[in-house]
């Protein structure tokens, strides 16, 4: 098997930069709106339903080791070829606090992958943060605005200045991650920092 070490991702991407693509498709976005699209769905034109879920079964054992400081975890499988991964991210979103320093959260997520002849659809379902040591696990919506990241204006909260370029950069790295092993079998080495 390949393995190809290509991205470094920065937890703390400019806000307001932003690409749309890359590897010439659709990347999840987050803003006042919630995460758009809902859903991603990638083509294979090249696989079957039954080859593309065997191929990210596969995926979710390596996807522990290529992603740095994440969990992934099988929460269930069926026939009609869906996949449900539930992961884990130590430390990963970060808010600015008032002394300026960063305060980062474990961070915990959902998402459904599901297969159909030449292609799937990456669904991202849930977003949590930890508030308080694993006692206290704050829900981010997905499908729409959060009033905890963004006032009721639609302008993003000063503390939570990062929040939404990291959420949208999560499910980018586990979609651009499935993709590259689905289309050359490689594992990306992810870092973050």
């Amino acid at each position: 098997m390949k393995k190809l070490f290509i991205v470094a991702l920065f937890l703390l991407p400019l806000p307001g930069l932003t690409q749309d693509k890359i590897l010439d498709r659709e990347l999840f976005t987050y803003s006042n709106k919630g995460l758009e699209p809902a859903a991603l769905t990638v083509k294979n034109d090249s696989l079957t339903k039954e080859e593309l879920y065997a191929k990210a079964m596969a995926w979710i054992d390596i996807a522990n080791t290529s992603i740095n400081d994440c969990t992934i975890k099988l929460v269930s499988n069926s026939p009609d070829e869906r996949i449900t991964i539930r992961g884990k991210i130590a430390f990963y979103l970060c808010e600015v606090t008032k002394a300026k320093k960063f305060k980062c959260f474990n961070t915990k997520f959902t998402t459904d992958l599901l297969f159909f002849d030449g292609g799937y659809r990456i669904i991202p379902k849930s977003l949590k943060y930890e508030a308080n040591n694993n006692t206290l696990w704050l829900p981010i919506k997905l499908n729409k605005k959060s009033k905890t990241i963004y006032k009721s204006d639609g302008t993003i909260r000063k503390s939570f200045i990062y929040f939404s370029s990291t959420i949208q950069t999560l499910f980018n790295v586990i979609d651009i991650s499935l993709y590259s092993y689905m289309v050359n079998n490689a594992t990306l080495k992810i870092e973050t920092y």
